[in-house]
């Protein structure tokens, strides 16, 4: 065979595999879990990876090739895993990009590895209810009102073992950063690396969610440093109460602790007192996480529906190729007519592409990555990043909004929440 020959060959070989290689890896699901319904490799990213595949020269081939090199046939995880991260670099690699160099580490982390740790690496949400991995519950560090003492976050629900936001408002970051790490295996990766159950707000997740709502004109309350600081809000207002200490050095503890003051003799009198009667609270590493935040802002501040428009392009859009837009009008979707873009989700969802929904009552944003059954019966998958809880919604409790308040527990008792904003594949 001549020499032309011998290269049709070889990519009609490479395309063979590289197409055997993805349809595979696509009868996968994301877990073996009630919640793990979606493919691995679903519709629109197959569509993408064929095409590029089909499409790149032999020598980009080659190299994508052989980074399936030392995987056998039946570690379809792993393989998925490397096309997924493929996928997510389609625009580097149309670029000229060499695939061994984007993917260099990542491969190292795959090969030879559990396949059922891989599954669970590969996603930052909770994809199984079956089993809980955390026992701490991320939503309590939203209780202010009246705690003082640390409340138990072992809540033995099994529902909750996903990213969180980690600051106040950083919801719409967070959806993101969900959003990019479904498509982007090794993103997720990272998240499990630094710290999936972390409430740090100073490793590369928080970093990425402070960065976007900062950007996007939102103030950015650690989580933590906010339970803290009510705690001992509370705590000095009930030492207040008991006449024990003067008005100046109650002023002297409230300067040491929230304004980064001297630690004069009254405020560690005060600090003391509250120490004995609170069972230790707060103790050097809370006094001292406190004093690095301040000052702590009094009220905090989120994304609005335009800045989280922007961000889908600017983030989402490069490494999933899917261009969103919003459906209903610029002022939001009114209280009862979720009903009218039901169907225009469960067509997105049925293509593989995750949904990000904002919902008023409170104000928050939602993600939604999957779909089953049929109408009226239908069910959609629901992330909350407050929680990080995921959870099946019926049809009609969405387009009432009552999950919102008696599935992700998120309303308080004078709200009625609903969704009023909705963003799809354009």
């Amino acid at each position: 065979m001549d020499r032309c020959g011998d290269r049709m060959l070889a990519r009609t070989t490479l395309d063979e595999r590289l197409t055997q290689l993805v349809l595979a890896s696509s009868s996968l699901t994301r877990s073996d879990g009630p919640e793990g319904i979606k493919p691995f490799i679903p519709k629109w990213q197959q569509t993408r990876l064929l095409s590029l595949l089909t499409s790149a020269d032999i020598e980009t081939k080659r190299a994508i090739a052989s980074l399936f090199d030392g995987l056998e046939s039946n570690q379809l995880v792993a393989i998925g895993l490397v096309l997924r991260a493929i996928g997510a670099r389609i625009p580097a690699i149309h670029a000229g990009k060499d695939p061994r160099a984007l993917l260099g580490d990542f491969l190292a982390e795959v090969r030879g590895k559990d396949e059922e740790l891989l599954r669970r690496r590969a996603t930052v949400l909770d994809l199984d209810s079956r089993s809980s991995v955390s026992t701490f519950d991320i939503r309590l560090l939203s209780e202010h009102r009246g705690v003082i003492y640390e409340p138990d976050f072992d809540t033995g629900w099994k529902d909750n073992d996903g990213l969180f936001q980690r600051f106040t408002a950083a919801c719409g970051p967070t959806v993101l950063q969900m959003m990019i790490a479904e498509v982007d295996p090794v993103l997720a990766f990272e998240i499990h690396g630094a710290g999936l159950f972390s409430d740090a707000v100073n490793d590369p997740p928080a970093r990425f969610q402070k960065k976007l709502l900062e950007h996007y004109g939102g103030v950015a309350i650690g989580r933590r440093e906010a339970q803290l600081r009510a705690r001992v809000r509370n705590a000095l207002g009930r030492l207040a109460r008991l006449d024990a200490h003067d008005e100046g050095a109650l002023d002297a503890f409230r300067e040491m602790v929230e304004e980064r003051g001297p630690a004069t003799d009254d405020a560690k009198l005060v600090l003391a007192a509250m120490r004995e009667r609170f069972d230790g609270f707060p103790n050097a590493d809370e006094l001292a996480r406190l004093r690095r935040a301040a000052p702590i802002p009094d009220r905090d501040e989120g994304i609005d529906a335009t800045g989280f428009a922007d961000a889908l392009g600017r983030y989402v859009t490069p490494v999933s190729g899917v261009v969103y837009e919003m459906l209903g009008n610029p002022e939001g979707i009114a209280r009862g007519q979720t009903w009218r873009y039901v169907d225009r989700i469960v067509r997105t969802l049925r293509m593989g592409i995750d949904v990000p929904i904002g919902i008023a009552e409170p104000s928050h944003w939602l993600l939604i990555t999957a779909t089953k059954g049929r109408r009226p019966y239908r069910q959609l998958l629901v992330s909350d990043p407050e929680g990080g809880r995921t959870t099946w919604v019926r049809e009609r409790d969405l387009v009432k909004g009552t999950f919102i308040r008696d599935q992700l527990f998120l309303c308080a008792s004078d709200e009625r929440g609903y969704v009023d904003c909705i963003f799809v594949d354009a």
